[in-house]
């Protein structure tokens, strides 16, 4: 096979994929998708048996890394951490928008560093939004700190995205390694983003009227598991 025919089978498959991601079908018909497009792939001979095997072989530990890393955060979500962190902003420290700002910037950027990129944008942003909502203040200027923060705030750790996890697998140098070469420019985004999400808020305007919200009480459980995944890190 020629390699035009093997890179449009490539691409037909790959935006076929996309496609199925989109349209938010269900789970059986994306993984039916993507073990469709496999066979497609290995039978027009575009990718080999054997590369096919070693490319599973080599993913493998990742891809069940990142399973246990979400059903975590899914139990974190069950435990109501997720409501408790989104409840942090009505607390001591945030009564002007900087500073209710600040508080989800880090709440953003720790639950990014323990859980991952993925448990921060599908469930803490939820939670952000509701918060915000519930108080009566304008939820952009938040969600786009949360959803920022799960980019800038994922750069420190191996475990905290994938692109991450693939690369350090790929570099050969030590856990304690990657964090030092990582640190300058994940402090250095954080910062910057910070500082550029902060610009439009009015200094002087209050976070919220607190309107008698309850607030939440820290799932004790739930910080022991997430101090545990970062001493296994």
């Amino acid at each position: 096979m020629s390699v035009l025919v093997g890179q449009t089978v490539a691409v037909a498959c790959t935006l076929t994929l996309v496609l199925v991601l989109v349209l938010r079908s269900s789970p059986r018909l994306r993984a039916a998708a993507c073990v469709l497009c496999l066979v497609i792939l290995t039978v027009t001979l575009t990718v080999g048996v054997s590369q096919a095997l070693s490319s599973v072989r080599t993913l493998l530990p990742t891809v069940l890394f990142l399973a246990a890393s979400m059903v975590l955060a899914d139990l974190c979500a069950r435990e109501g951490m997720f409501v408790f962190l989104g409840d942090l902003p009505a607390r001591g420290g945030s009564a002007t928008a900087y500073g209710m700002l600040l508080v989800v910037v880090a709440v953003s950027v720790a639950t990014t560093t323990m859980l991952g990129l993925d448990a921060t944008v599908l469930m803490l942003t939820p939670v952000v939004f509701h918060a915000a909502a519930a108080r009566n203040r304008p939820v952009d200027p938040y969600l786009h700190a949360t959803v920022h923060m799960a980019n800038s705030g994922s750069l420190l750790l191996p475990v905290s995205n994938l692109t991450n996890l693939l690369a350090f697998g790929l570099s050969g140098v030590s856990f304690a390694g990657y964090v030092g070469m990582a640190a300058f420019p994940w402090a250095v985004g954080v910062v910057a983003e910070t500082l550029a999400l902060a610009r439009p808020l009015h200094p002087s305007s209050s976070a919220y009227a607190d309107g008698g919200v309850e607030r939440c009480r820290c799932p004790t459980y739930d910080t022991s598991i997430c101090a545990g995944r970062a001493a296994c890190c």
